[in-house]
């Protein structure tokens, strides 16, 4: 019985090792979903309905990817922060196809495999690291046209409009202000705003601790505050940077020396975020 017994574990292993796959092997597994991921740029006409087929790499994370497009652009010379906009908005830095089929748009970049062969680019727009080269080939040799009709409503502001104009008003001025003392993280925020320490002759409210101070926004805004779950009371610091996928902040007393530190990024889905203020006279 024993004999009989170790023969078919036996077996079974030499079957499962001839139908297997090195992992190494599969850069890509391309699964149906009966509930698709949908892509906020969307490249596709409303009156197209096509079932959408989801790109999963396992081995890519939205932070891993982050540092591709940076690698990318740095390589070419290209803005760092329009290659980062262009693909959050395009994507979230989500390998799927468009809404309406792969057809309309792959990838990361949401590319087209006609323009991808168009380019010559090697390789495919569905692997993650062949279609953010071909992205900053592209934007490198041909400019963003492929992409601004499409999303360039969410990242045109961001990167060339008024965000960008007051980001580099902000980071200007934050510059001057490192090592600085500032104080406690909320006691900076206020003055680097011109809020006075008593608010009773100013009639705006007082802002207390960072963990008191109330989310007004759904999302990030030069300008605006982050309020962050750091800190025996939270933290709060300046939104001087944003592109889309990341925040660069100005903050006091980060390392708990109060004093001021400038260009700290965070992805916007880091988990210590938990939210933005829109500082006013009134903020709730």
């Amino acid at each position: 019985m024993a004999k009989t017994i170790y023969a078919l574990l036996a077996s079974l292993i030499t079957l499962a090792q001839a139908n297997s796959t090195s992992p190494a092997a599969i850069r890509v597994n391309i699964v149906e979903s009966p509930q698709p991921y949908v892509n906020q740029s969307s490249h596709v006409p409303h009156e197209v309905v096509a079932p959408l087929t989801n790109l999963v790499e396992a081995d890519e994370s939205r932070d891993g990817i982050s540092l591709l497009i940076e690698r990318e652009a740095d390589a070419r010379g290209y803005s760092v922060d329009k290659a980062k906009a262009i693909a959050w908005f395009e994507s979230k830095y989500k390998n799927v196809c468009n809404t309406g089929g792969c057809v309309y748009g792959r990838g990361i970049f949401q590319i087209v495999q006609s323009t991808f062969d168009h380019f010559n680019c090697p390789g495919s727009p569905h692997v993650v690291e062949d279609n953010v080269k071909c992205a900053l080939k592209i934007l490198d040799e041909s400019g963003d046209h492929h992409w601004r009709p499409y999303s360039g409503d969410k990242w045109v502001p961001v990167v060339e409009g008024w965000q960008k104009k007051r980001s580099d008003e902000l980071k200007k001025e934050a510059a001057d202000l490192v090592g600085q003392h500032g104080g406690q993280c909320v006691d900076f925020v206020k003055r680097f705003y011109g809020w006075p320490k008593s608010c009773d002759a100013w009639g705006c409210k007082p802002l207390g601790a960072a963990e008191d101070i109330k989310a007004n926004l759904t999302s990030p805004e030069v300008g605006a505050i982050v309020l962050l779950h750091e800190g025996p009371k939270g933290h709060a610091a300046i939104v001087i940077g944003y592109n889309g996928a990341e925040i660069e902040l100005a903050e006091s007393n980060y390392k708990f020396d109060q004093k001021i530190t400038v260009g700290r990024k965070l992805f916007v889905w880091d988990q210590r975020i938990r939210g933005y203020a829109k500082l006013g006279q009134n903020i709730p």
